[in-house]
């Protein structure tokens, strides 16, 4: 008979696996939703035009990845280990969000309307209000992600899409500035952030405000080290645009945007992956180096899976993509940014499930250094190469800025998972991957879509080709299928609050 520890692992993978299905459902629309307004706002805007928008948006992430001073990874690592501290501690961080949301908006007002022309000031001004509610520091994914159900944060990203999109729809049918395309988005991430409030309160009950400020003094100084880290994740990731901004032209901006958006949006697998495991991660620190051992090549196993694909597809097809997506040849040269971009896909991956495995092995501040080290490379890179490769330079930097982050990630697991480990985990995927990509060129005369099918569906069967999953996992897959039924549903609510 299986034994009561192999049925609690089979009920954890099974919420892993049912957490990651809902959100990448979610991820999937939530992207394919930016894409089309980014290729929207290209064709109406051309190269210069879409490159000022996308220089003024970039700020929202930036900003906003401040607004909560890293205490929302905290909140989210303790309900997990203990869910009966949830509205205590949502009190707490919400006390802690709203008083640094408000010195940021403050500053920032301040700043600019001193500093700035009333045009850009007020763009400045509606950008630092709109961080201040990005879907990315939204209080309520905190206890989602804490208490496993996902599919309501994915609920809460295609909300916001859906309010977002007409809204842009509408500002260019009628030919609407700069401000009011910007200020669609805020509407949208009012709208979520007030329907995510409203599913916290009746499923998990309200927070409760008793402050104490020894505690508060506690949650902020282990918060912080993780805030810093995301302010400089984000702000790494946005050094290409700045530095165009400065070094070269809009239409530079305008290229690197591109080939961001149509490779970056990609990284909500690595994003789901790694937010999915991030209890089990948790709980399994405090349960010996085997278990964790276990977790952590899943992961990259996994992250493997589904970057290495994803990088012979994109610079297999960057160019036909590119050309589907916007009319005439303005955004052509976009397409030799993707290309570069795709070649960093896995380190890319690995890094962003790092942020949430760090975090919930306690080890947060050496997340903090490796996004230092990686922002440190970024700009250097950046000085040296954009003058004279322009967008491509950025792109050649920002790679450089991914690799010395994987290394210092890699570092700070301290040796918890080996690199023969990652390697055997790798190997099948990458052949999988490899014999894809001999077939959609072997096809390239075919159209996108038509070689996205033959992708998709070679790689899979090279998959199950060279056995690359065990039985264990072909078991946990018809699991998960079983899931959505109402017997599964059922089971899984009864074990919400089992370890």
């Amino acid at each position: 008979m299986p034994s009561a520890e192999g049925a609690v692992d089979r009920l954890r993978g099974l919420r892993v696996g049912r957490n990651v299905l809902s959100l990448l459902a979610g991820q999937v629309v939530y992207s394919l939703i930016n894409v089309a307004a980014m290729a929207l706002l290209g064709n109406a805007l051309a190269p210069q035009g879409y490159g000022e928008y996308a220089f003024y948006y970039a700020l929202i992430p930036l900003l906003a990845s401040a607004s909560d001073a890293g205490v929302g990874i905290i909140v989210t690592r303790e309900v997990a280990r203990e869910p009966a501290l949830g509205p205590r501690l949502l009190g707490d961080a919400l006390l802690i969000k709203a008083a640094v949301s408000g010195l940021i908006l403050l500053v920032v007002l301040v700043v600019s309307w001193m500093t700035l022309a009333p045009a850009p000031a007020a763009l400045i001004s509606l950008v630092a209000a709109t961080a201040l509610i990005d879907p990315g520091q939204d209080p309520s994914i905190w206890i989602f992600r804490a208490r496993e159900q996902l599919h309501l944060e994915a609920l809460l990203l295609v909300l916001s899409q859906v309010v977002w999109l007409p809204l842009l729809l509408v500002g260019i049918a009628t030919g609407a500035g700069l401000l009011q395309l910007l200020a669609a988005a805020a509407v949208a991430f009012l709208v979520r952030l007030g329907v995510g409030a409203v599913i916290v309160v009746r499923r998990f009950g309200r927070p409760e405000f008793h402050p104490e400020r020894a505690r508060l003094r506690r949650l902020l100084a282990e918060g912080l080290p993780f805030g810093a880290a995301m302010f400089g994740t984000v702000l790494y990731g946005r050094v290409g645009l700045l530095t165009l901004r400065a070094l070269a032209t809009p239409s530079d901006v305008a290229y690197l945007n591109v080939s961001l958006m149509l490779s970056q949006p990609l990284s909500f697998i690595a994003n789901v992956l790694g937010i999915a495991i991030l209890p089990m991660v948790a709980r399994d620190a405090h349960a010996g180096d085997q278990a964790l051992r276990r977790d952590l090549v899943l992961n990259f196993k996994w992250q493997a899976l589904s970057a290495l694909p994803l990088t012979a597809g994109l610079y297999l097809l960057a160019r036909p993509i590119v050309a589907l997506l916007f009319k005439g040849r303005d955004f052509e040269p976009a397409a030799a940014g993707l290309q570069l971009l795709s070649l960093g896909l896995i380190v890319m991956f690995v890094n962003l499930s790092s942020r949430y495995l760090l975090a919930a092995l306690d080890r947060q501040r050496h997340y903090l250094r490796a996004i230092l080290l990686g922002l440190v490379v970024n700009v250097v890179l950046c000085v040296i190469l954009i003058p004279s490769l322009g967008f491509r330079g950025a792109c050649g930097a920002f790679l450089g800025a991914e690799v010395a982050i994987g290394v210092a990630c890699h570092h700070a697991l301290g040796g918890r998972v080996h690199l023969s480990e990652m390697a055997g985990a790798a190997t099948k995927p990458l052949l999988s991957a490899l014999g894809m990509g001999l077939l959609v060129y072997a096809f390239r005369g075919s159209g996108v879509v038509m070689l996205a099918a033959i992708g998709c569906v070679s790689y899979v069967g090279f998959l199950f080709l060279l056995r690359s999953f065990s039985e264990e996992e072909l078991q946990m897959f018809r699991n998960i299928s079983g899931s959505f039924g109402p017997r599964g549903t059922a089971l899984l609510r009864r074990a919400e609050h089992r370890p």
